[in-house]
């Protein structure tokens, strides 16, 4: 596993979610609650907490995922179907990012395929059982991550245009009313801290917020879309849009619709906005057993292909924490860039702070925050986020925001706070920072 051998920091959101996870609650800033439970889990259970064992779930629940691609594949169609379908979700580029950092994405998959799996014994077999574990599933993805709500807008779509697909009025309410039951927690927790999550994820998906006329970025979209062909590989990217339209069979039917509306919404996203390449993610899920059956049956040498190919990349992605430097190509700086340095910044923040006898941080910036709260967890200095008034912009300006009468401090920033006097430059030449403005002062 290289991820034991990894020198990359944790990224600024990963720190994120540790932190979280120090203080359990039922939903976070930014996200629900489950990727805070994981890490705690993890990191309770090793006695540690260094990045290898806040990372070492990812692995793990991808592999979870895949057995259970694998058991829906086998139901679905048969065992060679299955084993190649494993393999192919195994070695997506996307799935390897995912194993490398762990990520809200992550977490979600194995719920999410858990409830595909229960809902097609529903649509089999029927059963209010089968048709509350649905749910139960469903519920639990999302308090993964909020897209495993695709999932329920897939079943629902495919129950209007997929007759074998609709499982009956009683037990589609059966998996509904579970999924918003094990929800619920989360739901409860955003009415009670002013809906926080939700006005964050209004603030990604940002057009619904403008007032100006919607404008389109079709550069935006042949970039998503560009990034899509590298994250599911690019024959299988195709053949997902070459299935979804020429499968005629009811099972490959309901797979189109449990994965092409997702790509069709989150495209509608970057046309109008931006969208990051892992919001897509949930279509590739079933997305996977749709393709690979689509493929065994018109090009079975294109699907070894295309493994062969995505698992060469693959390995590329999970040995580039592992040998970071030599990702750098000439006086570019290394694709790893993002994930270097993270921590020596913070040290030599928390190392001065000790210098200079103070027992408190003040910042503004995220990424320096959150990689603060981890690597100065072992340190008895406060670490706060200043506070420009209005909504807060993150987490640390939520929650530890620094209050009016503080005393000497530190404050880290791109220019003169106008408290005190400039103590150092800290401003790195490569890394995360590379570039940024980084000094400090001394605040009485």
């Amino acid at each position: 596993m290289t991820l034991w051998f990894a020198e990359a920091d944790l990224f600024v959101d990963e720190a994120q979610y540790w932190f979280w996870g120090q203080n359990l609650d039922f939903g976070y800033y930014s996200k629900p609650p489950m990727i805070a439970w994981v890490i705690r889990a993890a990191t309770e259970l090793a006695g540690s907490d260094a990045p290898f064992w806040v990372r070492v779930p990812a692995p793990l629940l991808h592999g979870l995922t895949a057995f259970l691609i694998g058991a829906l594949c086998a139901r679905l169609a048969d065992r060679t179907v299955a084993i190649w379908a494993v393999a192919t979700y195994l070695t997506l580029p996307i799935v390897a990012v995912g194993s490398v950092l762990i990520s809200t994405d992550t977490v979600m998959a194995p719920f999410l395929v858990g409830a595909f799996l229960a809902y097609f014994r529903v649509l089999r077999d029927g059963g209010a059982g089968w048709a509350f574990v649905a749910g139960m599933l469903f519920g639990l993805a999302m308090m993964g991550k909020y897209a495993g709500f695709y999932g329920l807008l897939g079943i629902c779509l495919a129950a209007v245009f997929v007759k074998a697909a609709r499982p009956g009025w009683a037990n589609m309410s059966i998996v509904l009313g579970a999924s918003v039951l094990f929800l619920g927690p989360n739901i409860w927790w955003n009415f009670a801290n002013d809906l926080t999550t939700v006005e964050h994820t209004l603030d990604n998906v940002s057009w619904v917020r403008k007032s100006d006329p919607l404008s389109i970025d079709v550069g935006g979209l042949l970039l998503f879309l560009g990034g899509q062909l590298i994250a599911f590989g690019p024959i299988l990217f195709i053949a997902l849009i070459g299935a979804a339209l020429t499968e005629k069979g009811w099972r490959s039917g309901w797979l189109v619709w449990l994965s092409l509306p997702v790509l069709l919404v989150v495209c509608a996203q970057a046309l109008l906005a931006e969208a990051y390449g892992n919001w897509a993610f949930v279509a590739y899920l079933a997305g996977t057993a749709l393709v690979v059956m689509w493929l065994l049956d018109r090009a079975p040498a294109l699907l070894g292909l295309s493994v062969a190919l995505n698992a060469l990349l693959a390995s590329f992605i999970a040995l580039a924490p592992v040998f970071p430097d030599a990702l750098a190509f000439g006086d570019r700086p290394s694709l790893m860039a993002r994930y270097m340095g993270r921590d020596e910044l913070s040290r030599s923040i928390l190392d001065l702070a000790d210098q200079e006898g103070v027992e408190a941080v003040v910042a503004s910036n995220r990424d320096i925050l959150a990689d603060l709260f981890y690597t100065g967890r072992d340190q008895t200095i406060d670490i706060y986020s200043y506070d420009d008034g209005g909504r807060p912009d993150h987490f640390y300006e939520q929650n530890y925001a620094a209050p009016a009468e503080l005393g000497a401090h530190i404050r880290i920033g791109k220019r003169d706070p106008g408290c005190g006097s400039q103590l150092a430059d800290l401003s790195p030449e490569d890394g995360a920072y590379a570039g940024d403005s980084v000094l400090a002062f001394l605040c009485e």
